[in-house]
């Protein structure tokens, strides 16, 4: 994990204003961080096999995709330990509707078996970190996602980062390469764990691709986190 007392930091201001967290263990310039959480899944029709669990958003640049938890650096991040931790962990708080909280840094970030759980892709200038990490079957519940969702909904006043996604499904990863993860460059049209045909955003597309060349995903699958804790809002006064 990226340690904040070995590395530099800074801000680049005027349009489009957002922080910047330099390593000097990479040499690389980070805009920001995200998650993308991988299981074992059963759709009780027949099928149990490796698949990662993506959030439903609207993109000016994709439509309407499902992608990763995660986004940019907030200037607070920087005050840890492990800033793209801390974003990847936040981010996944607020676009999981308040679902998924991480307790601890190296819950997300801690290497297995002496092995790096990320992957790094540039855009532009800046590079993107996505950590997988791997559930137990049956932990993560679309259900709650939508009870959470329809809660905040209700209220006004919810931060709006709370309210920027909008479904939750599965995709089998088998199903991903039958579609073209391996070489398509651009947004990905395939199909989810129930058969419904969906798009997955390009840049969830290349981190996936990433992840399964370097053999990240066998080994998150392999050894799950067995501490991820699940929120549901029950009921708001």
């Amino acid at each position: 994990m990226e340690m904040n007392n070995s590395d530099i930091v800074d801000q680049t201001g005027g349009k489009g204003h957002h922080v910047l967290y330099t390593s000097k263990t990479t040499g690389r310039k980070y805009s920001g961080s995200g998650i993308i959480l991988v299981e074992i899944y059963n759709n009780r029709a027949g099928r149990k096999e490796p698949a990662v669990i993506l959030f439903k958003s609207i993109r000016k640049e994709g439509g309407i995709v499902y992608e990763g938890l995660g986004g940019r650096i907030d200037s607070s991040d920087l005050l840890h330990k492990y800033p793209l931790v801390i974003t990847a962990r936040r981010e996944a708080y607020e676009e999981s509707r308040g679902l998924i909280s991480f307790s601890s840094a190296k819950h997300i970030g801690a290497p297995i078996k002496g092995n790096n759980i990320f992957v790094d892709r540039k855009y532009g200038e800046y590079y993107y970190r996505a950590y997988f990490v791997g559930i137990r079957s049956g932990v993560f519940s679309k259900k709650d996602y939508i009870n959470n969702k329809i809660i905040l909904d209700s209220i006004k006043n919810v931060y709006h980062a709370m309210k920027e996604t909008h479904d939750v499904t599965r995709f089998y990863i088998r199903d991903l390469i039958k579609s073209g993860l391996l070489t398509e460059k651009n947004n990905l049209t395939t199909v989810d764990a129930y058969g419904k045909k969906a798009t997955i955003f390009m840049r969830t597309v290349s981190l996936i691709r990433n992840a399964y060349k370097k053999g990240i995903l066998n080994l998150v699958i392999k050894y799950p986190r067995k501490f991820i804790p699940l929120r549901n809002l029950i009921s708001v006064k």
